[in-house]
């Protein structure tokens, strides 16, 4: 079996069960806010997304390896009509892939951003601080300036596509990428604005959560149409 034939086998079960810890992490947002059974709040904060070391953030971390998988996939390929750099910055974003997904379960951001409150003083008398959300700082520059160019990259990839069907499709999910990933940005900064002001958010987190899964399984998507035109 192709690497784009496993992909293209396990993008619907992966879409089901994204969906599924979705639904979870909402519902685990309702049972925290109300006075369900303490055994079922305990089980869905094992399950949710919004908690590190879950059920949840295991499989979300799978992902972010698929998503990955699936610009080495192409980057590998001379076929596809890419310069040797861009096929190799693709294959450093698989990497980076790789250190996301492990970031993911061991909460590698938290830990940076708490350690940039503690040592350079961000946040300090406000009640974000030593609680990480500084971490945005970092991440949030890094991931656009790094989408940038891979929509760069993306743009010669899909012109060079073979028929507009394909074509079409790509446009379509990198414009949803771009989306997507504007929404979660933007729901983890103002997460934090709601922690600044000294409240918590529940529902918030929720959504970012499940954009998240769904900017990944995009990516995927995205992959895979690209993939599958080229015969990879």
């Amino acid at each position: 079996m192709k690497v784009r034939e496993l992909m293209r086998a396990l993008f619907v079960p992966a879409l089901a069960v994204s969906a599924l810890f979705a639904a979870l992490t909402f519902l685990s947002a309702f049972a925290q806010s109300t006075d369900a059974p303490e055994w079922l709040r305990f089980l869905l904060e094992r399950l949710e997304l919004r908690e590190e070391r879950t059920i949840g953030t295991w499989f979300q971390s799978l992902l972010f390896i698929a998503a990955g998988a699936g610009w080495y996939l192409i980057g590998r390929s001379p076929e596809t009509g890419l310069k040797r750099a861009s096929r190799e910055y693709l294959r450093f974003c698989a990497v980076v892939m790789l250190f996301l997904s492990a970031d993911e379960i061991l909460a590698i951001h938290e830990y940076l951003g708490y350690r940039l409150e503690v040592d350079a003083g961000l946040g300090r008398n406000t009640p974000l601080y030593g609680m990480g959300f500084t971490w945005v700082l970092i991440y949030i520059p890094l991931a656009l300036t790094a989408l940038v160019f891979l929509s760069l990259v993306y743009r010669r990839l899909i012109r060079h596509l073979p028929n507009c069907g394909p074509r079409r499709r790509a446009r379509r999910m990198l414009t949803l990428t771009w989306a997507l990933f504007i929404f979660v940005s933007g729901a983890e900064m103002l997460e934090a604005a709601i922690w600044y002001e000294g409240f918590k958010a529940y529902l918030l987190p929720c959504f970012e959560e499940t954009m998240e899964l769904a900017l990944l399984m995009t990516i995927w998507r995205l992959n895979l149409v690209i993939a599958e035109a080229r015969g990879l």
